[in-house]
């Protein structure tokens, strides 16, 4: 769901003799862009938004994680958001209006690509942190090495605003189910699967943290054993549009919300952990975090003290640990300064109530079950 996060990918393929790897990459401006945004980012939720392959992905300070694709023949490639919260891919076209963000990027041009097919449909998809419209146009896409054949697609003309110009992505790549889709298009992964591209309608992601080597993985069509111990926990998907299930309760410290249970979507394109004002108060306050400036911040002399956070998805319990949830970065004039991943949005319109991003999937293996409608979790290796 595309929240103002801060992913950096760069996607490399790794073949391997199960699956292929797609790589994240990663970026030291995290200061510089939570102080100007004052926002974590919260991608939309106005949005109406072989054998198997994979993808590294680039860690963008703990914010963004994002992978390389390719489209057209010859390949132009883009750096992508690889997005549990929406379900369409759009990358800037080369028509792109010349006042607006998709200037600042790759752009994809239908005149260089024997493989494009002319559609023009409008396309319009607004997320929490702003909109793109363009039109739809039709190609091959590789992502991780495998090709997708006459993929639907959105070439956006117009990005308004700060919240896609500033960004070291070029576009998303919607990984929530086709109901979610913008104009009925078929998703990428979808036609992955109807094409025979990969035998499991299963994808996986590891997110890696700021000082790991790997910035993390997208895996194509199953898991990589690699990144995750034990067996995974199974929580059902109580609303096949978003990746959403039951949250039973969330506690922080002597703080417990969600005491009757609420509705939570796992999401990838959202930095933090979003929830209802007063539940994100109760929780900050748990962590002695203060309010300034849009965003909520701890003291960095006392992280060890910090309480782990408990969620109870469906029956389970699962522990998130403080270096998850809190952003470290340098400021030149404060010094060390530590961001909570606490924002809050009011979500009940459109059926959920929580966003569990980034700082909650960081802590995790995580494995999306297309096939039996259900989220795996499993400990990191």
């Amino acid at each position: 769901m595309y929240f103002q996060s801060l992913i950096l990918l760069a996607v490399t393929a790794i073949a391997s003799s199960n699956f292929i790897r797609v790589p994240l990459k990663r970026d030291t401006t995290l200061a510089k862009r939570l102080t100007t945004y004052g926002r974590p980012n919260n991608r939309a939720l106005g949005q109406r938004k072989y054998e198997a392959g994979s993808v590294i992905l680039t860690d963008y300070s703990d914010t963004e994680y994002y992978g390389e694709i390719s489209i057209g023949t010859p390949q132009q490639k883009f750096n992508v958001i690889f997005d549990t919260g929406s379900s369409n891919l759009w990358v800037p076209s080369s028509k792109c209006n010349t006042d607006s963000g998709c200037k600042n990027h790759k752009q994809y041009d239908s005149d260089k690509s024997s493989t494009y097919s002319k559609n023009g449909t409008e396309f319009l998809i607004t997320y929490g942190s702003g909109s793109v419209e363009g039109f739809v146009s039709r190609d091959d896409v590789e992502v991780g090495g495998l090709t997708v054949k006459n993929q639907i697609f959105a070439e956006t003309t117009n990005e308004p605003g700060a919240a896609f110009i500033n960004n070291p992505f070029d576009g998303i790549l919607g990984l929530a189910y086709y109901d979610l889709s913008i104009n009925g298009i078929p998703t990428v992964f979808d036609n992955l699967v109807q094409q025979g591209v990969i035998n499991k309608a299963v994808f996986s992601f590891y997110l890696g943290h700021v000082n790991d080597t790997v910035g993390g993985e997208l895996v194509l069509g199953g898991s990589d054993p690699k990144y995750y111990k034990g067996d995974f926990s199974y929580l059902p998907v109580t609303k096949q549009r978003y990746w959403q299930v039951k949250m039973d309760n969330f506690t922080a410290g002597d703080a417990t919300v969600c005491n009757n249970g609420c509705q939570a979507i796992i999401d990838s394109g959202t930095s933090f952990i979003i929830g209802p004002w007063e539940d994100i108060e109760a929780i900050n306050d748990a962590i002695d975090a203060y309010y300034s400036g849009g965003l909520y911040y701890a003291n960095c002399q006392y992280l060890d003290e910090l309480p782990d956070l408990e969620f109870t998805l469906s029956g389970k319990k699962f522990v998130v640990k403080p270096e998850q949830y809190i952003l470290k970065y340098r400021d030149i004039y404060r010094g060390n300064v530590c961001v909570t991943t606490f924002s809050s949005a009011e979500f009940d319109s459109v059926g959920f109530q929580w966003i569990l991003g980034d700082a909650f999937m960081r802590q995790f293996y995580t494995e999306f079950d297309l096939e039996n409608n259900r989220i795996g979790i499993a400990d990191l290796a």
